[in-house]
């Protein structure tokens, strides 16, 4: 089944599935409450991290070149950032980051990084992911389908 690429804005996420709205901060309690009540059906301790960090910066500004916590990110600073909050040290280039991303996005996993040439996000699950976009969108959410790639530092450690 195809993803859908409408854009959504950057303090929603929608359910792909159910079509439900909700704020970040909805979604961010939720998803907490979520792994605190099942901590053995999440994909891994460090996917809740990644994802975890990447949904709290979600409203935060574009800017190329930076990976400043609560302040402005570019694509690859904003992976470098949830990864590092999961304690992996990476690259902030999203070319380096593409070695990681070895599936195609239809095995994306939660915490995966989804590489294009050129950019990269945080896959959150249901087909959703959070990236820093541009100066104009910022730090928000977006879909997996325009995605070449994914994967995650964790398969080779």
């Amino acid at each position: 089944s195809a993803v859908s690429t409408t854009e959504v804005p950057v303090d929603q996420i929608v359910d792909v599935v159910s079509g439900k709205t909700e704020s970040v901060s909805q979604q961010l309690q939720s998803y907490s409450s979520s792994v605190e009540a099942n901590p053995g059906t999440s994909s891994s301790d460090y996917a809740n991290k990644v994802v975890h960090a990447a949904l709290s910066q979600v409203g935060k500004s574009y800017v190329w070149g930076t990976s400043n916590p609560g302040v402005s990110f570019d694509c690859s600073g904003l992976t470098m950032y949830a990864y590092g909050e999961a304690g992996y040290d990476i690259s902030h280039y999203s070319e380096d980051q593409a070695s990681y991303c070895t599936k195609p996005v239809s095995e994306a996993e939660v915490g995966d990084i989804l590489w294009k040439p050129g950019h990269v996000g945080n896959y959150i699950g249901n087909g959703q992911t959070v990236e820093a976009f541009n100066p104009e969108r910022g730090v928000g959410i977006g879909t997996a389908d325009r995605f070449v790639a994914a994967g995650s530092l964790a398969l080779f450690n």
